[in-house]
C-alpha cells in the first residue's frame, strides 16, 4: 500500500513543485527492522 501511495504522491509533488530537491541532511531510518523506511525525507525548493 505504501508503495502505491508513494507512486502517486511523489510524481504529483514533483509536478506541483518542479524545483523540489533533496536537502543536504543525513537520512535516518526507522530503528525497526520490519519497517526499513526513512524517518523523514527532507526536501527544499530552490
Amino acid at each position: 500500500m505504501a508503495r502505491l501511495e508513494a507512486g502517486i504522491a511523489i510524481p504529483a509533488a514533483l509536478r506541483r513543485y518542479p524545483d523540489l530537491a533533496l536537502a543536504d541532511e543525513p537520512l535516518t531510518r526507522h530503528p525497526v527492522l520490519l519497517s526499513r523506511g526513512l524517518r523523514a525525507l527532507p526536501v527544499h525548493t530552490r
